[in-house]
């Protein structure tokens, strides 16, 4: 017998709430998935990482990209 969408919520409702969030995580992963950009996002971090490997490109300190954000959202108020 399948459950309805009534009875499934109403049983998730129940769990503690570290499996609610897990299983809220994973529903709203199933909607915004898309095997294609999955793909596409894998093989851009791949790509960025030979880049790091042979020297081509370096990163920027965090602090330093938050600090530059700061500036400019200072300077557009």
């Amino acid at each position: 017998m399948q459950l309805t969408p009534d009875e499934i919520e109403t049983q998730a409702l129940g769990l503690p709430t570290y499996e609610r969030a897990r299983l809220a995580e994973h529903l709203l992963y199933s909607l915004d998935s898309d095997p294609d950009v999955d793909a596409a996002w894998i093989e851009e971090a791949r790509r960025r990482c030979e880049q790091l490997d042979r020297g081509e490109i370096q990163t920027i300190p965090v602090q330093q990209v938050m600090d530059g954000l700061r500036e400019k959202l200072r300077q557009v108020r």
